[in-house]
């Protein structure tokens, strides 16, 4: 879905102004500008001299410093890391809301003999249902895929 979150690897050479990582940390002007790209702010590190910095948000990480290019796979991983992780999380939202549906339909099935329209709405239910956990199993898989990709 479009919806869905996406993760963000921005690298750049440098900042103007150059900040130390603290300074992205401080609830201010620059944080609050992060924050629309990377999400939630959860931790900033100095990692060099020259004004290298590693931000990283709930959606995204921001790598300043042209020196830290050299750990571009290291980098890399996390990133695949933190998408998969964000994948799982809605992938579990999304079973969650597949079970409640489950449950609604086996509601739906008990009312047959009371109502007879419940066995319409059950069909068209089964058949919801039945799209939804093809799609599950189809993102199940790319977990596998994704995990087996970071080892």
């Amino acid at each position: 879905p479009q919806d869905r979150t996406k993760f963000r690897t921005i690298f750049c050479d440098k900042a103007e102004p150059v900040l130390t990582a603290a300074n992205y940390m401080d609830h201010g002007e620059y944080e609050n500008e992060l924050r629309q790209v990377l999400g939630s702010i959860r931790e900033a590190h100095d990692v060099g001299s020259k004004g290298e910095v590693i931000v990283l948000g709930s959606d995204g990480a921001l790598i300043i410093g042209h020196s830290i290019r050299k750990f571009d796979k290291l980098v890399l991983a996390y990133a695949n890391t933190a998408s998969l992780a964000q994948f799982q999380a809605f992938l579990f939202t999304r079973t969650l809301k597949t079970v409640k549906d489950l449950n609604k339909l086996k509601d739906t099935c008990n009312l047959s003999h009371q109502d007879p329209r419940s066995v319409e709405r059950a069909r068209e239910l089964q058949d919801t249902l039945s799209k939804e956990m093809g799609f599950l199993n189809q993102a199940l898989e790319a977990v596998v895929d994704g995990v087996r990709g970071l080892v």
